[in-house]
């Protein structure tokens, strides 16, 4: 699509695009950096139009992706979803609070868009997976507490199945 129709027809929120599209309705010539800008803006749309599944994530909780692990949770604040990739350490990692850990969640940026439902991990695979590395399989919160570890649940999350 060239960069003109583009912007005419751009129905998003972002405010570049808002001014270029207005720009091209009212008839204005475009600087050769404006144009460039509009490609780009396109082409990121078009890959994330194309990268995301048919079948996208609505629900928290376990999912692996090849050999990556994801936590999908809600964000406190926008409550909107996003992942955490499962980092396994070569050994322990012991931390500040004096905890050793073997795993850990950390943030992944823009994964949540990659996963699909398809890809949610059965209650099965995300037991097993929570008792070798001691977290909820419901919430990924890491557990302490011996029968916590060992059904693969904790003490809050088993209350609200």
């Amino acid at each position: 699509m060239d960069a003109i129709q583009y912007a005419a027809s751009y129905d998003g929120k972002f405010g570049f695009m808002l001014d270029m599209k207005a720009r091209v309705q009212r008839g204005w010539t475009l600087s050769a950096a404006q144009y460039a800008a509009i490609e780009r803006c396109a082409a990121r749309d078009a890959e994330r139009t194309t990268s995301q599944p048919a079948d996208p994530v609505t629900e928290t909780g376990m999912y692996r992706a090849g050999a990556d692990v994801f936590k999908v949770q809600r964000g406190k604040d926008s409550g909107a979803l996003y992942a955490k990739k499962l980092i396994s350490h070569n050994g322990d990692r012991l931390m500040e609070s004096g905890d050793v850990k073997r795993v850990e969640f950390e943030y992944a940026p823009g994964w949540v868009r990659s996963l699909s439902a398809a890809n949610r991990m059965t209650v099965d695979e995300a037991k097993a997976l929570s008792i070798r590395f001691g977290f909820c399989v419901v919430c990924g919160a890491f557990l302490k507490d011996a029968k916590s570890v060992a059904r693969g649940i904790g003490p809050i999350c088993i209350k609200n199945i």
